[in-house]
């Protein structure tokens, strides 16, 4: 104290300045979000707009696992963007193919994946190797954009989800595709490797000449058949290693009540099941867990009676 009985003027600029870093938090963001107690939601909104949207969109990968940056201030952004959950980088997620991806339908000709609905007749592939039409008894297109891979096979290319479940060349099998084919990751083929494609209305095996990474808007197929031709290349429509487990309930489903999948109710709630992170995370543990155990998926009967009484040419 002074000899006055006033504090030192060192102690008054102290309480001063607390005063008014006070006043200065009573209108911070901070302040103002404890207050209004917003959501999580809107709070990554807030904070990162439409940002990670469009790096989900950009033709090269942006926020990748096997991409590094020497720039923090992108690597921090990625991270941000991965923890909102928009990122458009997952790897999770029903297994998809690009929304640009060209299909074979029924009465159509050839569309784009992106316009492909329930109940239409896809090109697909039977158990006996030749192309036939199967209805699409499920779609749903994801909101963000996903990892893909690009395979450059029988002079096209098909862009699928990493861990998308495409047949390669099986002995037991032969020149032709056939029920019994191998299935692997789309991330796991390799240069070299043997697909199955469409040639004038019959499979047959091309070799895989090249294999690049990408990006793109993705929509999710069930066929009854179980696989679909895209891009002129044989695929499966399973996105993880539970395979036909994956699809049963759809085909159970459509078998009981066909044409639920396009009810408003039933989309709406299937949207925000196929949307969440919760489904990303299970869908991983099953890949995992299924990695483990490695058998081969066991064909379910019901559903295979049911896939050749619906399937013609």
């Amino acid at each position: 104290m002074s000899e006055k009985g006033e504090p030192p003027k060192n102690d008054l600029n102290k309480a001063l300045k607390k005063k008014q870093d006070a006043e200065v938090f009573a209108t911070s963001t901070l302040a103002t979000f404890n207050r209004a107690a917003i959501s999580m939601d809107t709070c990554k909104h807030e904070a990162l707009g439409d940002t990670c949207t469009h790096i989900g969109k950009c033709s090269q990968p942006v926020c990748s696992d096997q991409t590094m940056y020497n720039d923090t201030k992108v690597e921090a952004l990625c991270g941000m963007c991965a923890l909102a959950g928009e990122n458009g980088v997952a790897g999770g997620g029903l297994g998809c193919f690009a929304v640009d991806a060209m299909v074979d339908v029924q009465d159509k000709g050839r569309v784009e994946v992106a316009q492909v609905a329930v109940g239409d007749r896809i090109r697909a592939a039977s158990s006996d190797g030749s192309l036939v039409f199967s209805r699409v008894v499920f779609t749903h297109e994801h909101v963000n954009a996903m990892e893909t891979v690009k395979l450059s096979v029988g002079g096209d290319v098909m862009e699928l989800t990493e861990a998308h479940q495409m047949p390669v060349f099986t002995e037991e099998c032969g020149a032709s595709y056939c029920a019994a084919a191998k299935l692997v990751k789309a991330q796991q083929v390799k240069v070299g490797d043997r697909l199955y494609v469409s040639n004038e209305g019959l499979s047959c095996v091309a070799t895989v000449t090249a294999i690049a990474k990408g990006q793109a808007q993705v929509k999710y197929i069930v066929t009854e058949a179980g696989n679909l031709v895209v891009n002129g290349v044989v695929a499966s429509v399973f996105s993880t290693l539970a395979k036909h487990m994956e699809t049963l309930p759809f085909l159970v489903l459509d078998s009981l009540f066909q044409g639920i999948f396009v009810w408003a109710p039933v989309k709406a709630a299937l949207y925000s099941v196929l949307e969440s992170p919760a489904l990303r995370g299970a869908e991983g543990l099953i890949d995992m867990f299924m990695s483990f155990k490695a058998p081969a998926a066991p064909q379910h009967r019901a559903v295979i009676g049911l896939t050749h009484a619906r399937t013609s040419q």
